[in-house]
């Protein structure tokens, strides 16, 4: 990923994004310790206990609005992942799957 001078890094996801120490702040120290002259503003937007429908409600208000020029985004880990094989019925024996 390229920076340029004065870029917005706006972070969006859920706890694990809001989490402070975490990567967020790690990634902004990093960014300020190595690369100070660019001045780059990395700004957390992450909100715990988020979900997809959470992330698409306040996308406006605290991505678009904040005028990014970068936008990391963690995936929401605290929605529900539906697993279509949850509703197979399995055994342990071979026999009762022919």
């Amino acid at each position: 990923m390229l920076l340029n001078q004065g870029d917005r890094v706006v972070f969006f996801g859920d706890s694990i994004t809001q989490a402070h120490p975490g990567y967020v702040s790690f990634i902004g120290d990093m960014l300020k310790s190595l690369y100070a002259e660019l001045q780059i503003e990395v700004i957390n937007k992450g909100v715990g206990g988020d979900k997809v429908t959470s992330l698409l409600a306040r996308v406006e208000r605290d991505v678009i609005a904040e005028d990014p020029d970068v936008i990391p985004s963690m995936p929401v880990t605290s929605s529900e992942i539906i697993n279509p094989l949850s509703r197979v019925r399995t055994t342990s024996s071979s026999s009762s799957m022919t």
